[in-house]
């Protein structure tokens, strides 16, 4: 059984993510006469422009503004989270880093400059960051979010629940704290935790539930899979079944529970989920194998041969289609071809195990 990684967390994560934070402009004020009205000007404009994602645009005021006053940290840190938007991160670091020269307590560069040194693949320097943001701010919600997600980065998962923690307390109805610290119940195995915190989400943002659903259903999949490999079987087709009430077209879930179906030997159930998954999924070549194989186990072998060549077709290589075909066609009478498959399974099988029941099979057809 497999688990099935999910990409709709990338996609959660694009939705609900913290924005680059803006500062609002507070260094003008040593600027003579008009100079001091002109820079505000280009600061909203800046702003506006960027409030539009005319990063372009953005970055030509906050430029301007960077002309009247070169010491202005806020056109700095805005001109970088525009530099950072549009993909210049070369760009956008140098202007953040500018901006703390200039002004050491800007809290909004610090989280910003975190929040692309992690967007580059720097959990350590983000963290760096995100950490000043918090001695500066230590009410920042959004920063201990971010931090939180850094830990994750580098697998420092007590870290990173501490700080999700912190961020659903400053913050009860933030949803993506919610949603990262489910992620790290995953990877701790607390499954309930995790499911109970994709509850949260949906009961903070009901339009949510679509998306949140399927990320319940993948958790309530993989606990199946973790019962089922402790061979506790009625709790993992409980599971199962949930996965599939909260996302029918789960099409790893209808596997999952075909094949414990099988294990149990009821047949009918097992061979009812394998065809369901063979639906969703055309070329799911081990639903063909494990579906042959009740069919098999059911004495339906024209049937079992039928899937078994078809998960051959899709995959040349599935020693375990091959074993069992040489199974169908041993039941049918037909030893050449029976011999014909044992011997592949130990042409392209690695598995020591599989290989033993092969030469088994083999010794005995060949008596």
């Amino acid at each position: 059984m497999k688990y099935r990684y999910s990409f709709l967390a990338l996609c959660l994560l694009a939705l609900l993510s913290a924005c680059l934070l803006p500062a609002c402009a507070r260094d003008g004020t040593g600027t003579p006469g008009n100079k001091e009205a002109d820079f505000e000007q280009h600061i909203k404009q800046g702003t506006i422009y960027a409030s539009e994602e005319k990063w372009d645009e953005a970055i030509a005021e906050f430029t301007a503004a960077i002309g009247i006053n070169p010491k202005a940290a806020t056109a700095y840190n805005n001109r970088g989270w525009a530099y950072a938007n549009k993909g210049s991160t070369d760009l956008a670091i140098a202007d953040l880093s500018k901006a703390i020269e200039l002004d050491p307590k800007l809290v909004e560069a610090y989280y910003n400059r975190g929040l692309v040194y992690r967007f580059l693949g720097d959990p350590e320097k983000a963290i760096a960051d995100f950490t000043k943001c918090l001695q500066l701010d230590p009410n920042n919600f959004t920063a201990y979010n971010d931090r939180g997600s850094a830990y994750t980065d580098v697998n420092q998962l007590d870290s990173a629940l501490a700080d999700f923690n912190k961020a659903v307390y400053l913050k009860p109805d933030y949803a993506i704290a919610y949603y990262n610290r489910s992620l790290v119940y995953r990877a701790q195995g607390e499954w309930a935790l995790a499911i109970a915190d994709l509850k949260k989400i949906i009961e903070l943002d009901p339009e949510s539930a679509p998306q949140i659903k399927q990320e319940m259903a993948l958790i309530y999949n993989q606990r199946g899979i973790e019962y089922g490999s402790k061979g506790e079987m009625e709790p993992a087709l409980a599971d199962f079944s949930k996965a599939i009430e909260l996302d029918p077209e789960f099409v790893e879930a209808y596997y999952n529970r075909g094949t414990i179906y099988n294990a149990q030997e009821q047949w009918e159930k097992g061979i009812a989920d394998l065809s369901k998954a063979i639906e969703l999924k055309p070329d799911f070549a081990k639903a063909y194998n494990n579906r042959g194989s009740a069919y098999h186990r059911k004495g339906q072998q024209e049937l079992a041969l039928a899937d078994l060549n078809k998960a051959i077709e899709l995959d040349p290589k599935y020693a375990l289609a091959y074993f069992n075909r040489g199974n169908v066609y041993d039941q049918m009478g037909n030893r050449t071809q029976a011999v014909a498959d044992f011997n592949k399974v130990l042409e392209v099988s690695q598995d020591q195990s599989l290989i033993s029941a092969a030469r088994q099979r083999l010794s005995e057809l060949q008596k």
